[in-house]
């Protein structure tokens, strides 16, 4: 099934983004057996629809940004604290140096640095 998903979204030029809800998922063997890119979630930042806790999984969230260049962050459209908290906390994001993408730009750089560390064949073959 991951196989005819991941094939959709090569095809359509979607990036698919596991949200890891288990621990026995496929999606990155399949995707290196298709040659196709998968991102995956770094933290869901409302499993807890208090404020107070999504404030911190975001904190989080940014912690693993400020160690890796980039973190996925996954909130659910129900939650309306989220959207305001993000609302409230937009302006400090920028200030901090941090900006929000989407997961197609978040592939697309990601892409573009692994092929500025190739040698030019190697980027050539992608």
């Amino acid at each position: 099934m991951m196989e005819i998903v991941l094939a959709f979204s090569q095809s359509e030029g979607i990036v698919f983004l596991d949200s890891r809800t288990t621990a026995a998922t496929v999606s990155f063997d399949v995707a290196r057996r298709l040659g196709e890119q998968v991102l995956s979630r770094d933290i869901f930042i409302d499993n807890d629809p208090a404020r107070e806790q999504i404030s911190r999984a975001i904190a989080a969230g940014l912690a693993i940004a400020r160690r890796n260049g980039a973190a996925v962050l996954i909130g659910h459209a129900w939650s309306s604290d989220l959207a305001q908290l993000l609302i409230d906390l937009r302006d400090g994001f920028a200030e901090g140096g941090y900006s929000l993408a989407t997961a197609s730009q978040l592939a697309q750089s990601r892409a573009e640095r692994t092929i500025r560390g190739m040698e030019p064949e190697e980027a050539a073959a992608l």
